[in-house]
């Protein structure tokens, strides 16, 4: 079991409060606390709509600089790349993505959703 503490920015209830909490997978308990130290803690953020070929980066790239922004979810239409390289360019951003790691409670904590997969191509 791994604790922090700081200002718990509750998003339902639209409240900012001092809290300590207990996690491992998932979150264990949310105790209220009189004071915190200087630090927000929040949800993760979804970027609900990206071209990544229009970044000019690889998804890993993107992934890096999307995550210090407060993203830990990207969804993806990668139909631009499609429509240049094909199938060459589905598998690219695919196998690109699935070099970035996935850890609960990192920094490193990336996942891409794509509107396509290996299975069923765009051309």
């Amino acid at each position: 079991m791994k604790t922090t503490q700081g200002y718990y920015v509750d998003v339902v209830n639209s409240e900012i409060s001092s809290a300590y909490i207990a996690f491992d997978t998932h979150i264990r308990s949310i105790d209220r606390l009189p004071d915190a130290p200087d630090v927000y803690i929040l949800p993760g953020l979804v970027d609900a709509h990206v071209h990544i070929e229009s970044s000019m980066l690889t998804p890993s790239e993107f992934a890096g600089l999307d995550i210090q922004h407060g993203a830990l979810a990207a969804v993806c239409d990668p139909h631009e790349l499609a429509n240049v390289l094909g199938n060459a360019g589905i598998d690219f951003i695919l196998e690109d993505a699935a070099r970035i790691s996935l850890c609960f409670f990192s920094e490193h904590l990336f996942l891409f959703l794509l509107l396509c997969s290996n299975q069923q191509k765009l051309v």
